[in-house]
């Protein structure tokens, strides 16, 4: 059978060209993925945390309940401090100027009372004449009760409470307040609609959020009048909420995503291809890049190994040389002795230099008298010209301790 090689390479061509336009119109969505997992350390493990070790139920909504109590009661033992609830109440008050709301906060802050499951309302805050703020917390993304606003607001009023604002706090802006399931008479969902404050422990970039307008400056402040207990209380929970809120909103973005790619065949037959390159990235990336370093950098193939290893001499019997297992450092002269022990030592040293390190795995250089090396960390290599910085940086090095 005859082959048309130049139509089937068009063809490859082109579908290389409609894979690489299918990332370029997605690209907003991955620098703003990016944006957010580099602000909230999406993805990273949060590792030792004061409330994570003391309880499996970090996540649940009455731990929450209470830790915010804590912070926000001025009577609280060795944390409180009143300036808490100030942060609070002012970011209420922005809040509600930039959402248009009606809200008046008469609280009396040296007078406030803070209770759990009162009227089985999660926080409840008021003062001596009554006026309060009623929190309800859904950090747990825990779905909304049947008419559970309205019946929380009208206990309240029977009390003869002056309701200053309802807070409805999430984890993230993802989750919206269902307001004609959870304040179910028609009237009273306008007045409540009026004074309800919906806000997120986190949000999209450069938008307010709980987290950074309230936690992190309560922080602050407890820093400033050097309260190790509160500095470590409330930098242990920002951690947490941080954690907690990033992931969440990262799970929901990827979601929506998915569901997108599989409306149509197109995108989805797309998604698929990137797939196999991403389940084969390891291979494909270690091609990638030898073929730069020998096409780029003019290394050369090692003649005692010339499937895996190449290399570029520097000085004389001094080779930068590079390996399949992503192995970068140096490697004997082709016909020559193995590497000295002395040589190895300072060749060690060059490969831990602290500015290499953003090339790197977290290993510390290693030797087997044939090579000198650390192993490149694909996942830090942004772009080709990176390879080409470490390898003058690596050359600058060398020429400077040798």
């Amino acid at each position: 059978m005859d082959y048309d090689f130049n139509h089937i390479k068009s063809i490859f061509d082109e579908t290389i060209d409609n894979q690489l336009k299918f990332l370029a119109i997605n690209s907003g969505y991955v620098k703003q993925f990016i944006e957010l997992t580099n602000k909230y350390n999406i993805g990273s493990k949060l590792g030792f945390n004061i409330f994570t070790s003391i309880s499996d139920y970090y996540y649940r909504e009455n731990l929450h309940s209470d830790i915010l109590r804590f912070i926000f009661d001025p009577k609280t033992e060795k944390i409180g401090n009143i300036n808490f609830i100030k942060i609070f109440i002012d970011y209420i008050k922005k809040e509600s100027i930039k959402k248009y709301l009606d809200i008046n906060i008469k609280l009396d802050i040296n007078t406030i009372t803070i209770e759990r499951e009162t009227y089985k309302i999660d926080i409840l805050i008021y003062d001596a004449n009554k006026n309060c703020i009623f929190i309800e917390n859904k950090i747990n993304n825990a779905v909304d009760m049947e008419d559970q606003i309205g019946r929380y607001y009208e206990s309240l009023k029977q009390q003869g409470y002056n309701i200053n604002t309802i807070v409805y706090l999430t984890l993230s802006p993802i989750k919206k307040l269902d307001k004609e399931y959870s304040i179910k008479n028609k009237e009273k969902r306008k007045e409540i609609e009026k004074i309800l404050l919906e806000i997120s422990v986190v949000n999209n970039k450069n938008e307010s959020n709980f987290l950074d307008e309230v936690i992190k400056k309560c922080m602050e402040q407890a820093e400033q009048t050097e309260n190790k207990y509160s500095t470590v209380y409330l930098s242990e929970y920002f951690e947490l909420i941080n954690y907690l809120g990033g992931n969440f909103m990262a799970d929901d973005i990827r979601t929506q995503v998915m569901q997108k790619i599989f409306t149509d065949k197109d995108i989805l037959q797309s998604f698929r291809v990137f797939g196999d390159l991403w389940d084969n990235r390891k291979s494909i990336i270690n091609n990638v890049f030898k073929n730069f370093f020998i096409h780029e950098m003019n290394f050369l193939v090692h003649p005692t190994d010339v499937k895996d290893t190449i290399y570029l001499p520097v000085i004389e019997n001094i080779n930068i040389g590079f390996h399949t297992d992503f192995s970068f450092g140096f490697v004997y002269s082709p016909g020559e002795e193995k590497i000295s022990s002395k040589n190895e030592k300072v060749f060690k040293e060059i490969l831990d230099d602290l500015k290499l390190k953003k090339y790197f795995t977290e290993t510390s250089a290693d030797g087997n008298g044939w090579w000198v090396y650390k192993c490149i960390d694909y996942n830090k290599i942004n772009c080709l010209n990176d390879l080409k910085a470490l390898k003058e940086e690596f050359e600058k090095n060398i020429k400077e301790k040798l």
